[in-house]
């Protein structure tokens, strides 16, 4: 059984009360105790990502880490999904880290928000603030790319072209340089550092301010 196999791995509870806690995890994510008898592929997407939430939940970790939790769904069951996931979150008191390349997703799920480019933080803030004024020029590109994301009505900047550098041979200053339409000579000589600008919001861009 896959939501009991985590606690027999780790050796979480008595084992004798481990069936009773799957059916408890499988009503908390809003599936049918019974329906643990029932094959994979007898399950839709929705059911199977809840049933990946069950299994996650049931070693009782403080942190969960969600890598694209909801991209193959659609947007129906993302939604009920993302629902389950913020229910979860308050009544257990989890700490989440949520991947994800959808803005509108880690808009809906998270507190505080870090964009990241070729492997580096670019800036990092309160959803809210983020959303509502974003600082570093690819966070803004990424958000008017999206313009019901927006929560200010702005001039959209110029959209991203070329391609970004070879991971494995990276421009010795800031890494979006060479894409960013406001690039100075500074950014391509030195990597910006990522800086506070306001409070609880940082950004590493020379140019901002």
């Amino acid at each position: 059984m896959l939501i009991r196999q985590p606690m027999d791995l780790l050796d979480v509870g008595v084992p004798a009360e481990r069936d009773a806690r799957v059916d408890e995890l499988m009503r908390q994510v809003g599936l049918r105790p019974e329906m643990k008898w029932l094959y994979p592929h007898q399950f839709s997407g929705g059911q199977r990502q809840r049933i990946g939430l069950a299994r996650a939940l049931a070693t009782n970790p403080a942190l969960v880490v969600f890598d694209e939790p909801v991209s193959a769904l659609d947007v129906a069951v993302q939604a009920q999904v993302l629902n389950l996931i913020r229910r979860l979150q308050r009544e257990r008191g989890l700490t989440y880290l949520f991947i994800s390349h959808d803005l509108g997703v880690v808009r809906q799920v998270c507190d505080d928000v870090g964009v990241m480019y070729l492997g580096q933080m670019v800036e990092a803030a309160p959803a809210a603030a983020l959303y509502a004024e974003p600082l570093h020029p690819y966070t803004q590109a990424l958000i008017a790319a999206a313009p019901s994301m927006s929560q200010r009505r702005v001039a959209r900047p110029a959209p991203i072209q070329g391609d970004p550098p070879s991971p494995i041979n990276l421009p010795p200053g800031c890494r979006f340089a060479a894409r960013c339409p406001l690039a100075q000579p500074i950014c391509r000589e030195a990597p910006p550092a990522l800086r506070e600008l306001r409070p609880q919001h940082r950004v590493a861009c020379h140019l901002a301010a």
